[in-house]
């Protein structure tokens, strides 16, 4: 889809890249999980005022302008992402910045996910 939308000879315009249907958030941790081979840590908040309970991207004009179909599911995505991000490197940060590794400190080891 980014191929495609980067080739699509135009002045302006907005694709939607996603799959065209709602995703559980508790299955992208459960996958998350799976992956990383780490427990979230998850604290359950109520939905901010005016944010919508369900989403999700309409994929329509990138189907229309780009003949965009989605291949990649949700667990094949992350899977992807996870390997890429194992083996990343970050750059080289100026001398006053600092990479910090934050942890829970009630559940070290663990992934800190606020949901």
């Amino acid at each position: 889809g980014v191929v495609l939308a980067i080739d699509y000879s135009a002045d302006y315009a907005i694709f939607n890249l996603g799959r065209g249907q709602p995703q559980n958030v508790s299955l992208l941790i459960r996958v998350l999980e799976a992956e990383l081979g780490r427990r979230a840590v998850i604290k359950r908040r109520p939905l901010p005022a005016g944010d919508v309970a369900v989403t999700f991207a309409d994929t329509s004009l990138a189907r229309e302008c780009l003949g965009y179909e989605p291949k990649v599911s949700i667990k094949e995505g992350v899977r992807s992402f996870v390997k890429w991000f194992k083996r990343y490197s970050p750059p080289e940060l100026p001398q006053n910045f600092t990479y910090v590794n934050i942890e829970p400190e009630e559940h070290p080891g663990s992934l800190g996910i606020v949901a």
